[in-house]
């Protein structure tokens, strides 16, 4: 009866408003029955003190001693979630019980390994690119393991996971913000499932190393009157035939290394001398249609005949899969080539010669390489994709490729 009474008492002295979390100051701010809401102070370039990170803690008497446990980050956990926590924490220690110091325990156990392996564990199936489920290993392996891999996932700070960034934040940067991206989440995971009660310490972290835009690589690109060359070693070199023939492919089409090594059979359309491909497997996610010149006829047949029963236009010797997303970069190297061209580089070769060599309209050429309309008003009244102009585009390519 004593304890109703308590528990009506403290809930009628609650002074928290769930609607006011957002806006409280730095500072501890009580809620009743030793329920605390803590804002966390930081400074800004200006070194005035502005709000931080917010979390719930909650005290409480257990055995004539007086004890702290945090409750979890808002708004992960919100006001009724920790009130309703704050309440159990309560009714156990008047049992002599301490359900929060046992969790604690408990969560102090998991490693940062374990909790980042356990999170990829639940979003590794969703993920169809196979070059994104082998950085997350390398990254992880690489560079946030061997530094905090084995620290409790509950006990990892802010200046840790600087000290995992700080080597690679400018000297490989779209490595690092994957590899920041890759943290976040492991934390948000363990914070979800309770393995963590502090912040995430990623948050802010991007800002303190610094947000300054590196400046512009672009891809090595072929100068387009050594194109020929190129393709007459391409056809003479000793690589795979399937690599040759997707490589003079993505040449002739001016078309991305992903839309080549997983171009589909049924894609191409031989009558209208047509690729038609799907919105899904385009990097502005439009559907694309590339006109095809004899050349890229022949290489279809030729394809085909190789392989008649795989449903992949250009498969690896691995039957039914892709090729490598390093094949292109192999057979570059093969030909004394990597130092001064890339697959993606030969998209800069065409547009580079449709401009200077064959004079056609710029909206011809962007068309040609998919390249999304800049500005909603124009994209709404730049409808047509020009696909009459690009088929002798095309074939103009193709022929000058061969001289």
């Amino acid at each position: 009866m004593k304890d109703r009474v308590r528990e009506t008492r403290e809930r009628t002295e609650k002074r928290l408003r769930a609607r006011d979390l957002d806006k409280l100051p730095p500072g501890t701010h009580e809620d009743g029955g030793g329920l605390r809401f803590i804002v966390e102070q930081r400074r800004d370039a200006d070194g005035r003190v502005m709000p931080g990170s917010r979390r719930w803690a909650q005290r409480f008497t257990l055995n004539g001693k007086r004890l702290a446990r945090g409750l979890g980050p808002y708004p992960l956990v919100t006001l009724d979630a920790a009130r309703e926590e704050s309440l159990e924490i309560r009714r156990a220690a008047r049992k002599g019980q301490d359900v929060a110091g046992r969790r604690r325990q408990a969560n102090a156990a998991v490693t940062f390994h374990e909790a980042a392996e356990a999170y990829w564990a639940t979003r590794k199936p969703s993920v169809t690119n196979a070059k994104h489920i082998a950085q997350w290993s390398a990254s992880m392996e690489n560079y946030v393991y061997p530094r905090i891999g084995d620290r409790p996932v509950s006990a990892v700070t802010r200046a840790e996971v600087v000290e995992v960034l700080k080597p690679i934040w400018t000297r490989i940067r779209p490595t690092a913000r994957r590899v920041l991206s890759q943290m976040d989440a492991s934390f948000k995971w363990a914070i979800s499932h309770e393995h963590r009660e502090r912040a995430n310490p990623c948050t802010g972290v991007a800002q303190e190393l610094g947000g300054q835009r590196p400046a512009v690589v672009h891809h090595p690109a072929l100068p387009y009157p050594e194109v020929a060359a190129f393709i007459a070693e391409l056809r003479a070199c000793q690589s795979w035939l399937m690599s040759r023939l997707a490589f003079e492919w993505l040449v002739l089409t001016a078309a991305r290394s992903g839309e080549v090594r997983g171009a589909m059979k049924c894609e191409i359309n031989e009558e209208k001398a047509l690729w038609v491909i799907p919105r899904e497997r385009m990097k502005s996610r439009q559907e694309h249609v590339v006109p095809l010149a004899p050349r890229c006829l022949e290489i279809v047949r030729q394809a085909q005949e190789f392989n008649p029963q795989n449903e992949l236009l250009f498969p690896s010797h691995r039957s039914g899969e892709p090729l490598s997303v390093m094949t292109f970069n192999f057979i570059l190297r093969t030909l004394a080539l990597a130092d001064r061209a890339t697959a993606h580089g030969f998209r800069s070769s065409f547009r580079d010669w449709a401009t200077e060599v064959d004079k056609c309209r710029e909206v011809v050429a962007e068309a040609a390489l998919a390249h999304a309309v800049r500005g909603k008003v124009e994209a709404a009244y730049r409808r047509t994709k020009y696909l009459e102009e690009r088929v002798g585009l095309m074939e103009r390519w193709a022929a000058y490729c061969r001289a």
